[in-house]
């Protein structure tokens, strides 16, 4: 999925947690660029930003914050309830 925020530095408005492996959502920030996709839920796992894998809600933060314009995210989920 494909998100629009503007410039470095700018939010999308994603609470992320996990020190290893692939972060995990924990919520979206109520009318954020992520919240009004509609499309990103809590317990989904950030697997890429921009064609990088991910390791941990740190690294994930510092490439979403470095990004401008478009962030493509790759998101997968073991919520079976959300597939």
């Amino acid at each position: 999925m494909t998100l629009t925020k503007g410039s470095a530095g700018n939010k999308i408005g994603l609470t992320l947690d996990g020190d290893t492996g692939p972060p995990r959502v924990q919520a979206t920030e109520p009318a954020s660029v992520a919240a009004l996709s509609g499309r990103i839920h809590p317990d989904q796992l950030v697997l890429s930003i921009n064609g990088q894998p991910v390791n941990g809600h740190e690294e994930a933060t510092a490439l979403i914050k470095q990004a401008e314009g478009e962030v493509k995210l790759v998101l997968s989920n073991d919520n079976p309830f959300l597939a």
